[in-house]
């Protein structure tokens, strides 16, 4: 062989192992979309679970105020309840007293 036909030899390798070193890389970037592509969708799914979360403790903060009002709104008609009776029990002392 002369050192023309090496050189070519040479060069045809170089070229085939680049050609493989790509084949290797295109399948490694395939992978690593479709890595991103899946990451991409737990990120989604994992926005659309907080924004339900935040939509669920915002109605449950509503349905205790709610239940709080309703909870003030017994406890305000049990104390009237009880300043009507204490009224007539006063009222009867003061008729008594008569």
């Amino acid at each position: 062989m002369n050192s023309t036909e090496i050189l070519v030899d040479g060069i045809e390798y170089k070229v085939k192992k680049l050609i493989v070193q790509k084949k290797q890389l295109e399948k490694e970037k395939a992978e690593l979309q479709k890595q991103i592509e899946e990451l991409q969708q737990q990120n989604i799914d994992k926005e659309n679970r907080i924004k339900d979360l935040e939509q669920r403790v915002e109605t449950t903060r509503a349905a205790k105020s709610v239940s709080n009002n309703d909870d003030v709104q017994a406890i305000h008609q049990r104390i009237d309840k009880l300043v009507r009776e204490i009224d007539k029990s006063i009222e009867l002392l003061n008729n008594t007293d008569k």
